[in-house]
């Protein structure tokens, strides 16, 4: 209080053994040599610090945070699940580079990484029950990193994993996301590009992967804020040239570096549309800059999906593929609703869902489908809405299309093994259904399912026969109580 006597209560100072000694500001000097009568100045306790610079941080150890020690898995289930993670997880996360991201280099640096890695390959790969056992513990090193301040680049990418290969009804990954930029800056991740023309001695791997990450972190932030059209954190300039920066290791790096080049180019025309969103707009206005930010989208595809990503897999080239045609599939709604050119975007919408569905069905057949996420629900959900919003506004024969098309996204979606009723495809299925059902004039029992609100077009005659054959020949699906959260 004002006035009052020195606190009797001293700082205790920290061993040299504990594991915050490496990134924890010590303040007890200043302290001890306080004047009597003066306030503590809580400044210094508030001041996060520089930190050490992250190539040569290091976490502190302790056996209880190792889950190979806990006996949670084995070491040999541990290997087999980083090498599935690296086989199937971490293509389309491009977060982690197989070659340097081993089972002992993230055991020996990290056991944050380490627990979230094989948590998420455990989800697809393993019982659940090993699966809730490292989730768990994997949070438990989350709220102790929160509570000590330690904040080393395992711990962000931990926190980018398990926000990515989170389960469905899991609402928190905002949150890690936003500690994870946090423990970013507070790092200095955002200062990590280096302006040579390539990565260069010993340490080239461990500064491609503080790079990697911070581009990385640009996509979750970017993707996250435009789900819920709230505000993006990292601003564009301090994105760096990520095309230069993935074409200057090309032979050191993994190919998925290629494809997170391409995301973090597309961050551009992300945000310009997440403004047209969330800010009032004119109709006018919309009409000179929709179709400039159609332009823009196209050159982008054009740029790199005519070979520039042949390093990359089929499926893995694919699944991009679904998440950035997603975008033109937006504006042409935009443009739809403001009655410009709607013949036009209406014929190139419906083309464009033609060739999604391809896509979706070639992942399908590959099986991979199991392991998209969120996002891909999203950008599938966007493609259904846009069939069923402009069904009244298609053709007799484009209704017909538009009917075929759903139809074989849901034979796609269901056609995951060991999905269950809560992986993401399996939501999408549920709301083709219920469109479908919707769609049929013949359906007089509305569903008491959630979903999102759907208004009763009508349907041509000659559609509407062969939808309610197919609408017969499906077993309803089981309802969740969860979709209208979900979605």
């Amino acid at each position: 209080m004002a006035g009052g006597s020195t606190p009797s209560v001293r700082p205790t100072p920290r061993s040299d053994v504990s594991p915050l000694h490496h990134s924890a500001p010590t303040h007890v000097e200043r302290s001890a040599v306080r004047p009597p009568g003066n306030r503590v100045d809580v400044s210094e306790y508030l001041d996060p610090g520089e930190g050490q610079p992250l190539l040569e941080l290091t976490t502190g150890r302790r056996s209880m945070d190792d889950p190979l020690a806990l006996g949670i898995v084995s070491a040999a289930e541990a290997r087999t699940l980083v090498d599935l993670f690296h086989q199937h997880l971490n293509p389309p996360l491009a977060l982690l580079d197989p070659t340097y991201h081993t089972l002992a280099f993230m055991h020996e640096t990290s056991y944050a990484l380490l627990t979230a890695v094989i948590a998420a390959s455990a989800k697809f790969f393993h019982g659940p029950e090993v699966y809730r056992l490292l989730l768990d513990h994997a949070q438990v090193l989350i709220n102790r990193a929160v509570a000590e301040g330690h904040c080393e680049i395992g711990m962000i990418q931990c926190l980018m994993v398990l926000s990515h290969f989170k389960e469905t009804r899991d609402r928190t990954a905002w949150i890690k996301i936003g500690m994870a930029l946090r423990f970013a800056y507070q790092n200095g991740l955002h200062k990590a590009l280096q302006e040579v023309d390539g990565p260069q001695g010993e340490d080239a791997r461990a500064q491609l992967n503080l790079e990697r990450t911070w581009f990385c972190l640009n996509c979750f932030d970017s993707t996250y804020s435009n789900l819920f059209l709230l505000p993006i954190t990292i601003p564009s300039h301090e994105r760096g040239d990520v095309d230069k920066w993935a074409h200057n290791h090309l032979e050191l790096g993994p190919a998925s570096d290629l494809r997170l080049a391409c995301s973090v180019e597309f961050l551009k025309n992300c945000a310009q549309l997440h403004a047209l969103k969330v800010n009032p707009t004119t109709k006018a206005y919309r009409a000179v800059i929709l179709p400039q930010l159609l332009s823009e989208v196209d050159r982008h595809l054009d740029k790199w999906f005519t070979g520039r990503l042949s390093r990359l897999a089929e499926h893995e080239e694919t699944s991009l593929k679904i998440s950035q045609f997603s975008q033109g599939l937006t504006v042409r709604m935009m443009l739809i609703d403001d009655d410009i050119d709607t013949a036009l975007h209406l014929a190139q919408g419906l083309a464009l869902g033609s060739t999604v569905v391809g896509w979706v069905e070639l992942i399908a057949t590959h099986g991979n489908f199991l392991y998209c996420q969120d996002t891909t629900s999203v950008h599938l959900a966007r493609l259904v809405v846009f069939f069923h919003n402009l069904f009244r506004r298609f053709t007799s024969a484009q209704q017909s299309l538009v009917v075929d098309l759903m139809k074989r996204l849901n034979t796609a979606c269901l056609s995951v093994p060991n999905m269950g009723t809560e992986g993401a495809p399996a939501f999408v299925a549920r709301l083709i259904q219920r469109v479908l059902r919707s769609l049929s004039t013949r359906s007089m029992v509305p569903s008491r399912a959630a979903s999102p609100s759907l208004a009763q077009p009508e349907l041509s005659e000659a559609v509407m026969t062969g939808l309610d054959e197919f609408l017969a020949t499906i077993t309803a699906p089981e309802l969740s109580t969860g979709d209208g959260q979900y979605w």
